[in-house]
């Protein structure tokens, strides 16, 4: 399980990078799901399913989560989220998780080192309102590139490039165009323990320049290995620019 979200107070009052949230989901007897993010849970019907995701809106609130799962995936041991729940005017919690079927440490202890490679989507959030988001997702299949050591001391590291963007727009409403856009995230090498990992992520000058930034700070990762043999690595990425602007993603790669 890996989260990495964005928290909002009061509306229009700049947020917060908020590393520490839990999310699960699990299927309902309503032909829907139940996710459960930091003890609250959120249920969906049949009827709220919307493409690869689930929308409903009550109580003054809008609560909504998507799969960014798609028929080119190579594999199905994890799944890539992102959500938005919005109880009320003044408590939004907005982010990306990782879950699937987590690989047991053991296995990953004789695996041959390997490059995973694929995908990943995220929001860049460059003020306190929905409709200062940009949403980035791949150009291809390719790219996310871990290189993965294991053995005696495992290493994970790797780039995420490779990628297009688009505005919201009309307050957030909607999105405009995808566009190529130039950068390089960069995942520095971090230790793998168990059959998880966490390190620190760096943006290059196009990277920031291309999503409106003006600089890139307490840049994370965190995520696991997935499938029986540990064919998948997955997880989450945020990073800073100012207070209440920031990114937010996660990545899904295969070997």
């Amino acid at each position: 399980m890996a989260v990495g979200g964005y928290a909002r107070g009061v509306y229009g009052v700049p947020g917060r990078v908020d590393r520490g949230s839990s999310f699960a989901i699990v299927k309902n007897n309503k032909g829907g799901v139940d996710i459960t993010m930091d003890g609250t849970n959120f249920s969906y019907a049949a009827a709220d399913k919307q493409g690869n995701g689930y929308y409903r809106s009550d109580g003054g609130g809008a609560h909504q989560a998507h799969s960014w799962e798609s028929a080119a995936d190579k594999h199905s041991f994890s799944q890539l989220w992102s959500y938005s729940f919005e109880e009320n005017v003044n408590s939004t919690h907005s982010g990306f998780a990782v879950v699937g079927a987590e690989t047991k440490p053991e296995v990953l202890v004789n695996k041959a080192s390997a490059t995973y490679r694929g995908s990943m989507g995220g929001h860049t959030i460059a003020g306190p309102m929905q409709g200062d988001w940009r949403q980035l997702v791949s150009k291809g299949m390719d790219s996310t590139v871990l290189d993965v050591q294991f053995g005696a001391n495992p290493t994970i590291s790797g780039t995420i490039s490779n990628m297009q963007i688009r505005d919201s727009v009309n307050d957030g409403k909607g999105w405009g165009p995808f566009r190529d856009m130039a950068g390089t995230l960069t995942l520095e090498s971090a230790p793998i323990s168990g059959n998880g990992y966490e390190g620190k992520v760096t943006a290059d000058a196009a990277f920031i320049n291309s999503v409106g930034f003006t600089k890139f700070e307490n840049g994370k990762y965190a995520g696991r290995f997935y499938g029986p043999n540990g064919e998948e690595a997955a997880g989450v990425i945020s990073g800073d620019n100012n207070v209440g602007s920031m990114f937010l993603g996660g990545f899904r790669a295969w070997e």
